[in-house]
Formats: C-alpha cells, sequence, structure tokens
C-alpha cells in the first residue's frame, strides 16, 4: 500500500508540472547560429604576388553570409613601372596601389557539421595612384614628376571552399580556391587560408 501511495504521488506530480519545462532541454540545445565573424586571411594570387588580408562577416541565415575585407597593397599588381624614351629624355610611369576592398556574398551548405562547404563571389576594388617622372639625359636626373589621378581597378573573384570549426564551436579554419578575373587583365588562380572566430 505504502509503495502504490509513493506512485500516485509522483504520477500527480507530474501532470501538474507544465509541459513546457519538459520541453525546455530541447530547445536550450539547439542553439541559434552566430550572426557575425572575423577572420585574418593569407593570400597568393597565382603566379602574381601574396599578401594579408582582414575580413568582417555578417550571416543573415544560417547560410547565407556577406562581407567586407580589406588587404595589403600588391606592389606587383599594377606593372610596376613602366617606361618610354626619347632622344634625351626618359619618362617612366610608375602605380602606386592602395589597400584593396573587397565585398563578398558567400553561400555555406549544411549545418552542424565539422566541415561546412561553401561557394563565394567577390568584387575586388583596388584604388592605385599613377605618378609619372620624366629623366633627363646624360645621367638621367629627374626634371619632373606629375600625378596623373587615381584609379580603380575592378576584379571578379569566384571561389569554393571549407570552413572547419575548433572543438569550442566558435574559433575556425578556412581554406578557398577560386579564380580572379578582371578587364584588361589575364585570369589568375586565388589560393587563401585563413582563421577567425565567431561570435
Amino acid at each position: 500500500m505504502t509503495k502504490l501511495h509513493a506512485r500516485t504521488w509522483l504520477l500527480l506530480g507530474a501532470l501538474a508540472v507544465p509541459a513546457h519545462v519538459f520541453a525546455q532541454p530541447a530547445l536550450i540545445s539547439r542553439e541559434p547560429y552566430r550572426k557575425w565573424d572575423a577572420g585574418g586571411v593569407f593570400e597568393i594570387n597565382w603566379g602574381e604576388s601574396a599578401g594579408w588580408s582582414a575580413d568582417l562577416g555578417r550571416y543573415w541565415s544560417p547560410h547565407l553570409k556577406t562581407s567586407l575585407a580589406i588587404s595589403t597593397p600588391d606592389e606587383g599588381y599594377h606593372g610596376g613601372e613602366v617606361c618610354s624614351f626619347g632622344r634625351s629624355t626618359m619618362t617612366c610611369t610608375y602605380h602606386t596601389p592602395r589597400p584593396p576592398v573587397a565585398a563578398t556574398v558567400a553561400y555555406q551548405f549544411y549545418e552542424n557539421v565539422f566541415v561546412h562547404p561553401y561557394v563565394a563571389a567577390s568584387l575586388a576594388m583596388s584604388p592605385f595612384e599613377s605618378i609619372e617622372t620624366t629623366y633627363a639625359q646624360p645621367l638621367y636626373r629627374p626634371v619632373s614628376t606629375r600625378s596623373l589621378g587615381t584609379a580603380i581597378d575592378t576584379r571578379a573573384i569566384l571561389a569554393g571552399g571549407f570552413k572547419s570549426y575548433f572543438d569550442n564551436g566558435r574559433a575556425f579554419m578556412r581554406s578557398e580556391l577560386g579564380v580572379s578575373v578582371g578587364r584588361g587583365g589575364p585570369a589568375y588562380a586565388v589560393v587563401r587560408i585563413g582563421a577567425g572566430v565567431d561570435f
């Protein structure tokens, strides 16, 4: 009789507890996606140059992300110094690059897996100033220097890669392979390896 009373009280107690209390563990276990990430990337422009970039990204859903990145200036990207020779002068134009900025839209596949594959499309804008210097013979001493103004070179980058998280679920590594295409210049491969954190 004592065991029967104990079971009855346990059953009544269980029925008196609201149903949403039992559902709480399931709700807590599904953590919402983090809306921001930031990272640093080492980038190799195949056959051209290498550099670093830093980016900040915003997730609009668990799959769709936009980001902005700023990179180190690419000293060799615009052809360096170009010279032409006259009878008694030499005129050289040097393109001084400024830090490029890139805007990216990325789509990440799957959820809650160790490796997240993604595809991305970027528009990279590389400003540069052109400086023209004229040298006179016989020692090619500079006689005049003038700025030809600042222009912006744009390139489109299509890429795919993988984002892998560490055990804490926030820190990640990222590897990416893409192709960069621009007007008036050849297409080339882009390799990126980086790390960052979600927050």
